[in-house]
């Protein structure tokens, strides 16, 4: 590992390609199905490259979609979701304004836990009203980037289509729904010709995934 964040330090302009192709190399992988040789790859960048931010992006994305969906259990599924959370918040500490880093979090809260209820109940443990929480993160990418690399403007679609949804949950359960609504109300002055110009899907197809 030392000697992986050696060489990149000594490698020059030269480290940009190499992590470039480092990242297509990932990529293959994934495409073939080799999940499991991935993780190695995204870490090496990041030795390489500490602070590429869009390596942590990646491997947490492997860990939240590929290797936590087949975790057998709720147990396996938590570790697995820890570890993208973990990467996720180191990550934002040193980047705390990157669009794509504030979406991938609000990812594992939205989108990812809710999926299986026990996993939210352990997630909630750690992360008090996870939801709000998410939507949060949601807004704060959305106050940083209009359209996100490689993702578009999923962001404001996710906030869209899932916030009405859940502040209407929270009003059926006798909670109070005004804080998630004064986000909407946020993301709605920041980006409302750019949410007027979107075509939202039924709800049966939802916000999308990636």
């Amino acid at each position: 590992t030392s000697t992986l964040r050696a060489m990149g330090a000594s490698m020059g302009g030269f480290r940009i390609a190499f992590v470039d192709l480092l990242f297509l190399r990932a990529e293959r992988l994934l495409r073939e199905g080799r999940v499991e040789e991935v993780p190695a790859l995204y870490e090496a960048i990041r030795e390489l490259d500490p602070e590429n931010a869009a390596a942590a992006d990646h491997l947490a994305a492997v860990y939240a979609y590929d290797l936590q969906g087949e975790a057998p259990d709720t147990a396996g599924r938590l570790y697995w979701w820890l570890r993208a959370w973990k990467l996720v918040e180191e990550a934002l500490e040193g980047h705390p304004d990157d669009a794509s880093l504030l979406l991938r979090s609000s990812d594992l809260l939205l989108e990812i836990a809710p999926r299986d209820p026990d996993l939210e109940a352990l997630v909630a443990r750690r992360v008090p009203d996870p939801r709000r929480v998410g939507f949060e993160r949601l807004l704060a990418s959305i106050r940083v980037a209009e359209t996100l690399p490689r993702r578009g403007r999923i962001h404001l679609l996710r906030l869209a289509v899932l916030l009405p949804i859940e502040a209407a949950r929270r009003l059926a359960e006798g909670g109070d729904p005004e804080p998630l609504l004064a986000l909407g109300e946020e993301a709605l002055a920041i980006r409302r010709e750019t949410l007027a110009e979107m075509r939202l899907p039924d709800p049966e197809e939802g916000a999308g995934t990636s």
